[in-house]
């Protein structure tokens, strides 16, 4: 909540609406609805990929409880720190109530792996942008996103120091399950979930990119590789929801290229709208639809 108050009242001290107006261009209706489209379509792709994995994993779900607590589960994230209120989506999953703590710890971890996936992805968009201005850094980052990668997409174990970190019955809770939550997939399964994830986030960026354009003149390859900074802001526990923290690095990583800073403050809450928000518009289509048992 602290959080919350420093970083909204600095944003609010900073924006000056004289330069949004001056930098304003507007979306035509035409426009505004591919953008929407793009938004919602990326969205889409996440509660498909959320179903493939529990179906990889072979959990029960009813699909159009599952895509409403996905929804509902967004929402709640919006709203509190780390998205932990994302969580709310393993609601949707029909859990075997005689195994129910081994299949909710397993679900669970599949939440995690997937948020590790978007990490990932959100690292090396950013990793090929500073490959030119400072490939030292894109050394770093990209070693470690390699690294990363070799954890979530391959079938080796993790390095035995890493292992004797965890107490045995953290690493129970914690770390086996993730580990039967990614080897569940199978190889072909891993990367089928990475290209998902990387599907998602790119038509992000897309619809993203045509909401910043309405405020200022934006190009495309230092967009898509600066706004994954901004979106990994989302997952700091400083304030609820991301905001205030999430407009302050778009006016820092944005303001310093050359965009007006107040225009990438409005525009980052657009797109955090957008992406998270927007798909809400389903969910009285998705309470009046019957709900079908299964496995998707």
């Amino acid at each position: 909540m602290v959080g919350l108050v420093v970083f909204g009242a600095l944003v609010a001290s900073r924006i000056e609406l004289g330069a949004v107006r001056a930098a304003w261009r507007g979306l035509s209706p035409g426009e505004s609805a591919l953008v929407a489209a793009v938004f919602l379509l990326a969205m889409a792709v996440r509660v498909g990929k959320w179903a493939w994995q529990l179906r990889s994993l072979g959990f029960a779900y009813s699909p159009v409880r599952l895509a409403r607590s996905f929804l509902l589960g967004v929402l709640m994230g919006a709203v509190t720190p780390m998205r932990t209120g994302e969580l709310y989506r393993l609601s949707g999953v029909d859990f075997d109530p005689t195994d129910r703590p081994r299949q909710l710890a397993l679900a669970t971890a599949s939440l995690v792996l997937e948020k590790v996936y978007e990490v990932l992805t959100l690292v090396a968009f950013v990793t090929v942008g500073l490959i030119a201005p400072g490939w030292p850094l894109a050394a770093a980052l990209g070693a470690g996103t390699a690294f990363g990668a070799w954890l979530g997409l391959g079938s080796a174990a993790p390095p035995e120091w890493l292992s004797r970190l965890l107490p045995a019955r953290l690493r129970a809770l914690t770390l086996d399950p993730m580990l039967r939550a990614r080897d569940g997939l199978g190889l072909p399964g891993r990367f089928g979930l990475f290209g998902l994830t990387a599907l998602s986030h790119a038509l992000n960026l897309v619809g993203a990119l045509g909401v910043y354009r309405a405020f200022g003149p934006m190009p495309a390859f230092s967009f898509f590789t600066r706004m994954p900074l901004v979106t990994l802001t989302n997952v700091l526990p400083i304030s609820i929801g991301g905001i205030g923290v999430r407009e302050a690095a778009a006016m820092e990583i944005f303001g310093t290229s050359g965009f007006p800073a107040s225009s990438a403050a409005l525009a980052a809450s657009v797109v955090f709208a957008s992406a998270n928000l927007l798909p809400a518009i389903a969910l009285p289509a998705l309470w009046a639809w019957p709900e079908r048992a299964g496995r998707g």
